[in-house]
């Protein structure tokens, strides 16, 4: 196993390269949990890389056997795909956004599922849903993070799935302070129009 203080920048380019790909291929299906995989793959794959000291081979060996080991990203990507979510599937326009349930992290890319998102200012914002895994109303994330694997950069060596989840999503808190700092002035305008029109 690596070191558990070691980050993924210490881990060998090439586990790195292999969970970029993995990460952008997991997250253009529907119902799957990018995190879980990751750090599934994370783990197998490094303890791979010492078991068989691959750091004495070439960068392009050892691709094919992390490969070869755990699978090529998209095949892995396919067979984790929850069938029955996919055949639910209606198109949409939100070219690079995926939505991702902020308690277990099933996912599936915007333009899948219906979605409408198009020249959108924020690069993610939070809505309120129904999430199949869950059973029961949801916070839902909105990224656009579809092109680029920001979990790979987050994952580390030792971070837990819920850890990097978790990591992912805005607490509450920071939520409530956001909402009040727009909400507060806001009221304060109201109320001296109020008086003043009064």
């Amino acid at each position: 196993m690596p070191n558990a203080h070691a980050t993924i920048s210490e881990l060998p380019a090439e586990l790195q390269a292999y969970l970029e790909r993995l990460e952008l291929e997991c997250k253009q299906r529907v119902g799957i949990v990018p995190e879980d995989i990751l750090v599934e793959a994370r783990d197998f794959l490094a303890a791979l890389y010492e078991d068989e000291n691959l750091a004495a081979n070439k960068s392009d060996e050892v691709r094919q056997r992390f490969a070869e080991a755990f699978g090529d990203p998209s095949q892995v990507a396919e067979e984790r795909e929850d069938p029955e979510a996919a055949a639910k599937c209606v198109p949409g326009n939100a070219p690079g956004w995926r939505v991702c349930c902020t308690t277990c992290g099933r996912s599936a890319p915007g333009s899948r599922i219906g979605m409408i998102r198009i020249a959108a200012y924020a690069h993610h914002k939070y809505i309120g849903g129904f999430c199949q895994s869950c059973g029961r109303l949801r916070s839902f994330r909105v990224i656009q993070d579809l092109e680029r694997p920001n979990l790979t950069g987050r994952l580390g060596a030792n971070l837990t799935a819920a850890e990097l989840r978790k990591s992912m999503h805005r607490p509450a808190t920071i939520v409530f302070l956001i909402l009040l700092a727009v909400l507060l002035p806001l009221a304060t305008i109201g109320l001296v129009l109020f008086s003043v029109l009064r």
